[in-house]
């Protein structure tokens, strides 16, 4: 493959990136925004190159972002360089976002770039809510409810009690140690 081909497969690459790509220089300008950052954050490429990557983020990221890249430059401590983690960002339409992101670096001709590429967790953030409430409601059902209901594992131990079941049990005198717990409370 020679170097034009290189140079397209890697454009089709960047491009075709389901993941917005977002580069920034030494001081934190944008100089590169793939068409899925244009889609993510509801700027055009041109709205951003050459403007500082704080504006897509909070107010309070916004706020530390040019110390953290002026850190990182001088004392060369990295800090969100080769990891991901999870922040909020912000749309051009002031909405704010839960994103993963994670940070590259590397050196070209023009200097040191920084490549973030982010994932917006939006979709994953409202499902792992729902299923945190389900099982929330799926809890207050069962430990309110008047009947007993408890789990019990192969050999007849207690692995799980509602509250009914524990109220009733308190009342019996157990024979045998918590470690040996069994139904044996209701036997008697």
């Amino acid at each position: 493959m020679d170097a034009f081909e290189l140079s397209q497969l890697q454009d089709a690459i960047v491009q075709s990136a389901v993941d917005a790509i977002i580069v920034i220089d030494q001081q934190g300008l944008i100089c590169f925004f793939s068409p899925s950052a244009e889609k993510l954050f509801g700027y055009d490429a041109a709205q951003c190159i050459g403007q500082n990557v704080s504006m897509l983020m909070t107010r309070q990221h916004a706020a530390q972002h040019d110390s953290y890249v002026h850190n990182y430059n001088t004392s060369g401590k990295a800090k969100i360089i080769g990891i991901g983690r999870d922040v909020q960002a912000q749309r051009k339409d002031g909405t704010v976002f839960p994103m993963h992101l994670s940070v590259g670096e590397s050196i070209t001709g023009q200097g040191r770039i920084f490549v973030g590429v982010c994932h917006d967790l939006s979709e994953f953030k409202a499902v792992l809510e729902r299923l945190i409430s389900a099982e929330q409601r799926y809890r207050d059902i069962v430990q309110n409810q008047k009947e007993f209901i408890c789990r019990l594992s192969k050999n007849s131990r207690l692995t799980f009690v509602n509250n009914a079941f524990s109220r009733q049990c308190q009342r019996k005198r157990w024979h045998a140690g918590p470690a040996q717990m069994t139904l044996s409370c209701y036997y008697h």
